[in-house]
């Protein structure tokens, strides 16, 4: 499927669409026709009236489930089940389930289940059970549980129940609540037994958080 697409209103009674969503599309295309000229098009029907049926639109294959790919400097903006791949200084945004792979100096965004890669000095930022790789000198913020690597010298902020995996002169933070209010939980690769390129994950039981290795 490939841009420019037209979306019918025979096409979606063909469907069998909810009444309300039916007269939306009716009350804003009143000439039965959608035409979505481009992925920024695509982008901001997500945003737009029908935003609550783009989701309904792209499970019915009328619209494609979004794939975009970008050079330097670009700015990708994608859906849930997105795959967005970013040169060098992009900025992306996908939503839950996405893939979102940058160059260095990338700023990458993702929902719950996101995988976020990223070059040297990228930024992550993904939601809950997320798996974030950065590169050196990266910095990464994950949701509880969530699974995130770096490399040289970088900063990793994970939830509850988070792993992190840091290189040589890292810090690693863990974000927990203890009942409360919410605190930090920092430790540094190569002091107080802290190895590098080596999995810990944190635990807050019985008042007290702890640290340790993840063993296979």
């Amino acid at each position: 499927m490939t841009y420019p697409i037209t979306i019918t209103r025979d096409a979606i009674v063909a469907r069998n669409p909810c009444e309300d969503g039916l007269a939306l599309f009716d009350e804003h295309y009143p000439d039965g026709v959608l035409t979505v000229a481009d992925v920024y098009a695509h982008m901001a029907l997500y945003v737009g009236p029908l935003a609550q049926y783009v989701v309904w639109a792209e499970s019915e294959l009328l619209l494609p489930r979004v794939c975009a790919q970008g050079g330097d400097d670009s700015t990708l903006t994608g859906s849930y089940y997105s795959t967005l791949t970013g040169g060098d200084d992009s900025t992306l945004t996908g939503g839950y389930d996405s893939t979102l792979t940058g160059g260095d100096g990338s700023t990458l965004t993702g929902g719950d289940g996101s995988t976020l890669t990223g070059g040297d000095d990228s930024t992550l930022t993904g939601g809950d059970d997320s798996t974030l790789t950065g590169g050196d000198s990266s910095t990464l913020t994950g949701g509880h549980s969530s699974t995130l690597s770096a490399g040289y010298n970088s900063t990793l902020t994970g939830g509850k129940r988070s792993t992190l995996t840091g290189g040589d002169s890292s810090t690693l933070t863990w974000r927990y609540f203890d009942g409360k209010r919410y605190r930090l939980h920092t430790v540094y690769t190569g002091e107080d037994g802290i190895r590098a390129d080596v999995p810990y994950i944190g635990r807050f039981v019985d008042g007290v958080f702890t640290v340790s290795e993840v063993t296979a």
